[in-house]
């Protein structure tokens, strides 16, 4: 026998052996798996479509409890509690390398706003873990505590000017609002926090004094309905100037130039709390590089991280908005801010998206619908990388949604440094929960593109202003 064709069979039985221990170990693959640890606020629906077909009936559905798991596999749906009634026998044989992943949120009453989230490519045998970091507040909520802080002011010759900062940190709201509670006289401040969040605070207080002296006052909190609690620990000359030095990189001088800096701490839950706001905003003489000064501190022992936004914002020729965003570490280097460009044609009958073409540092797009259902609103989001779609229809859903569409958020673009298109990101965000724990720089920008327009290839008019519309990154859903 022939050496070459001994080897040639070692080499067939090798891999044939290799092939069926493979199909051994995991006969029946997962294609999609998704757990909700009380992320969601109800019972929420999940949609699976092939990615080249989605205006066809999906590949499978469930409707899932608060609190439950799917799990995908090619036959069949297991996990649970589900409601209702659902078909837990599927066939997902065509799915080749990614799918199209649609999460419902069904909204409770027409008070309410329902949530549809659809992620584009989605690579198949993903694990989700939906982690609860997500909170709504309604303030005039019955489950809602208030507290009320009392400052010791701090032992010095000048008197308190002025309160420039104050955070309690639990995404709490501060407020002014009287008889809550029967509080006595000299409290500084009332704060109202829903009951869900109530465990270990950490309070942060900014004081100028007359003699322009600048105190940070912190105080470790344990919430007492109605209670008070003292600020004591002070730091003299606690806060500096930040400096931050931008470049724009822009056609267009811009109409309005806005810095925004935070404190924050990352909790082992997930959650993010912000600390020490600093905010600047100018409109007039905006050069295209420069250096603006922040309040900042490196004293809070609990919130060392450091969140900075600088944005510009254009009114003409057309509304549009560009950011850069220093997420975990800033050591003074430059923020360059530029535009990113990408464009595609919009059918506005029923919101399909031709025609996709983005610039390569470019890792996601969001495309943003109102729709309707019985008169209860709902937004809906679509996450797609522009490196892998060049058209977009919107996933066929049994919801009896009313296709009266319009733009929620306008049409944004997302640059991230520490992540190569979406999937990295979905895999940081859902699987690996490293993406708040990241120190990350990344870049968004979105425009002012009217739904009647249809384009934004050829388009000359565009929304002459959307000043509600904020930078998607704190809302992710």
């Amino acid at each position: 026998m022939s050496r070459y064709l001994l080897i040639g069979i070692m080499g067939f039985i090798f891999l044939t052996s290799c092939e069926d221990e493979e199909s051994s170990v995991n006969p029946d693959p997962v294609f999609f798996k998704l757990t909700d640890q009380n992320y969601y606020e109800n019972d929420f629906i999940i949609y699976i479509h092939h990615s080249e077909n989605p205006q066809l009936d999906a590949l499978a559905k469930v409707q899932v409890e608060r609190g439950g798991q799917a799990v995908f596999k090619e036959t069949t749906i297991s996990g649970g509690p589900f409601v209702g009634i659902n078909s837990l026998e599927i066939d997902l044989s065509s799915i080749e390398n990614d799918l199209i992943v649609t999460v419902v949120e069904v909204a409770t009453s027409s008070d309410s706003r329902g949530a549809i989230i659809t992620n584009w490519g989605v690579e198949k045998g993903s694990k989700w873990t939906l982690i609860g970091t997500e909170q709504t507040f309604d303030y005039g909520d019955s489950t809602y505590e208030v507290m009320s802080s009392h400052v010791i002011s701090p032992s010095l010759t000048s008197e308190i000017d002025e309160v420039f900062t104050e955070t309690l940190g639990s995404a709490l709201f501060l407020g002014s609002i009287e008889n809550d509670c029967d509080f006595t006289s000299g409290e500084f401040n009332t704060m109202y926090g829903h009951t869900s969040l109530l465990n270990d605070l950490n309070y942060v207080i900014g004081l100028e004094m007359n003699n322009g002296s600048k105190i940070l006052g912190t105080s470790s909190v344990e919430w007492n309905n109605c209670g008070q609690f003292q600020v004591e620990n002070w730091y003299e000359d606690g806060f500096y100037d930040l400096d931050i030095p931008y470049n724009l990189s822009m056609d267009d001088p811009a109409s309005v130039l806005s810095m925004y800096t935070s404190n924050f701490e990352k909790t082992s839950d997930g959650r993010i709390y912000y600390f020490m706001d600093s905010n600047y905003n100018s409109s007039s003489s905006i050069s295209s590089s420069g250096i603006v000064s922040l309040n900042t501190t490196d004293q809070l022992s609990f919130a060392q991280n450091k969140y900075i936004r600088t944005y510009t914002t254009h009114y003409e020729p057309f509304y549009r908005r560009s950011g850069t965003i220093y997420y975990g570490t800033y050591s003074g280097e430059d923020v360059n801010i530029r535009e990113l460009i990408f464009n595609f044609d919009l059918e506005s009958e029923d919101g399909s998206i031709s025609n996709i073409t983005a610039e390569e540092d470019i890792d996601q797009l969001l495309f943003s619908y109102n729709m309707d259902l019985d008169g209860t609103p709902y937004y809906w989001h679509n996450y797609l990388d522009p490196k892998n779609l060049t058209q977009m229809n919107l996933p066929k859903l049994d919801l009896g949604l009313t296709n009266s569409l319009s733009w929620y958020y306008l049409p944004q673009a997302f640059a991230y440094s520490a992540y190569e298109g979406q999937n990295e990101v979905l895999e940081a965000l859902r699987e690996d929960h490293t993406f708040n724990t990241t120190n990350t720089t990344y870049s968004y920008s979105y425009y002012g593109i009217p739904w009647e327009t249809g384009s934004r290839n050829n388009s000359t008019e565009y929304l002459e202003s959307q000043d509600e519309q904020n930078s998607f990154d704190r809302l992710y859903k």
